[in-house]
């Protein structure tokens, strides 16, 4: 007979081992079975497109940077104009302000200038065609020495003036290549961009080159000689984008082989590699969903782990449309969905986020070095330095101690840098700086100590405001200051 104490302690530890295998299956599964040891190795990044797509709002748009600061190093900055207009368009309040937006949240950007768009050809249909200044002829080619003067001269002032982390120079590449009447140009492409890599270098030594190609349609035309065409010392970084659910032999990531990518090795000669762009949709349309998503992603990351992968970007942070009202699969591949709420994806590629980077942070900066007095309303420039030992670009946070804050770059890591600043009122302050890299920040620099009296001498006079309605000025505003700069008097008059 049995004992019955004892086939109780034994349904105990049935019950107990079931949870610790459940335990275990869910950890599993929350960690997303990544085979890292220690740290990735790479930079994580998307379009952080907000919410509510088209009718989404400026909280928003603040919170979509916001979700990519704590999932991600890198976005994709995408100028909805041809290359030749880029320049104004950086220009522009708006992109200003969106760049405003992805340094204040300690994100770097890609930037892209493309050299092709969709046309509409005649007798053809939509193709791929090289994307021509409308003050030049229409049958230009790549040939052109006008053409290939402008471009140069375009990206070397982008270059220039915003001193980009990471550079492409032409999306999806071998899609142009695709419509037959290019072929004979790609070429004269390959040979821009050796020109375009020097051209840039010249003028922001940190900036990393890329060139972009599509991964499905290499595999579907068998174009994977476009690789080989490129001098790979004229390039720091090859990149693709890849969606196998275009590729129709597959529909569940289940079914992709682990060799996928295994083309890439035979073509890029162990250079760095980036993916811009990866994604499943979990549209209906392609019979997909939730699940299958989360499993590309890792099933992505487990297949690619020996490879030199420096940048993975998913497509999107949130859906385009509304599940079930989808008229492209495309518009379903965001981590969160369209309202806003997180996908399975997004726990999942968080998870993977968390993992740290390996990285060496950068050192503290130079104590910052200028003029320690001066007057207020009148700008002075201070610099600094400092170093990083993965040869990182830098960016620079300045605190100016009267409660504003200034980040400035990227620049060349161990490079002196200036940075500008007035002071409005009078009084001391202390100025100090940090430097980060692409993925940590160093410590504040030791401080530097500014006085910025008044420079208004006893008895001075100052008319600081004025009230002006219609064009006429009706009130003034009077300041008289000792020669301590204390304020004496104040009193308003009209006239």
């Amino acid at each position: 007979m049995l004992n019955y104490k004892y086939v109780k302690l034994v349904i105990i530890m049935k019950r107990l081992f079931v949870c610790f295998v459940i335990a275990t299956f869910l950890f599993s599964f929350n960690t997303n079975s990544f085979n890292f040891q220690d740290n990735r190795t790479f930079l994580m990044g998307m379009v952080a497109n907000p919410k509510n797509y088209p009718n989404f709002t400026i909280n928003d748009l603040e919170e979509a940077y916001y979700l990519t600061s704590i999932s991600s190093e890198i976005v994709n900055l995408w100028l909805s104009v041809p290359w030749w207009e880029e320049e104004e368009k950086f220009s522009s309040p708006s992109t200003r302000a969106l760049l405003e937006l992805i340094y204040k949240n300690k994100l770097t950007p890609i930037f892209h200038t493309n050299f092709w768009s969709l046309q509409y050809v005649e007798g053809y249909g939509i193709a791929p065609l090289l994307d021509i200044p409308p003050d030049m002829p229409a049958n230009t080619t790549l040939q052109s020495e006008e053409f290939r003067h402008r471009w140069l001269e375009h990206v070397t002032n982008i270059s220039k003036e915003w001193q980009p982390a990471f550079y492409s120079l032409g999306n999806e590449i071998d899609l142009f290549y695709n419509y037959e009447a290019n072929q004979a140009d790609f070429d004269n492409y390959v040979s821009l961009v050796a020109e375009s890599y020097d051209a840039i270098k010249s003028v922001s030594p940190h900036t990393k080159v890329m060139v972009i190609f599509k991964i499905e349609n290499l595999m579907d035309k068998n174009t994977w000689f476009l690789i080989d065409k490129f001098d790979k010392n004229k390039l720091d970084l090859i990149a693709f984008t890849s969606y196998p659910y275009l590729n129709e032999t597959y529909d569940d990531p289940a079914d992709l082989p682990a060799d996928y990518y295994a083309k890439i090795m035979e073509h890029t000669n162990g250079m760095p590699i980036a993916f811009t762009e990866i994604g499943w949709s979990s549209s209906f349309l392609i019979g997909g969903n939730e699940e299958k998503q989360a499993e590309f992603l890792s099933w992505f990351i487990n297949v690619t782990e020996d490879m030199p992968i420096k940048i993975v970007c998913w497509l999107f942070l949130h859906d385009m449309s509304k599940e079930g009202q989808e008229t492209n699969a495309n518009e379903l591949l965001g981590l969160r969905k369209h309202n806003g709420e997180e996908k399975m994806v997004w726990q999942r590629w968080k998870n993977l986020h968390d993992v740290p980077y390996k990285n060496s942070p950068p050192s503290i900066p130079a104590k910052p070095s200028g003029k320690s007095s001066g007057k207020i309303n009148t700008p002075y420039t201070y610099s600094t330095f400092s170093s990083d030992a993965d040869n990182d670009c830098l960016y620079y946070l300045f605190d100016w101690g009267d409660g504003s804050q200034e980040w400035f770059g990227p620049f060349e890591q161990g490079t002196v840098i200036n940075a500008t600043h007035e002071w409005k009122e009078a009084g001391n302050y202390v100025i100090k700086v940090k430097a980060r890299d692409l993925y940590e920040e160093s410590e504040w620099s030791e401080g530097l100590a500014v006085s910025m009296p008044l420079s208004f001498l006893k008895g001075a006079v100052k008319i600081s405001e004025w009230i002006e309605i219609f064009g006429r000025v009706i009130l003034y505003r009077l300041s008289c200051f000792n020669s301590d700069s204390t304020l004496e008097i104040q009193h308003f008059f009209s006239i």
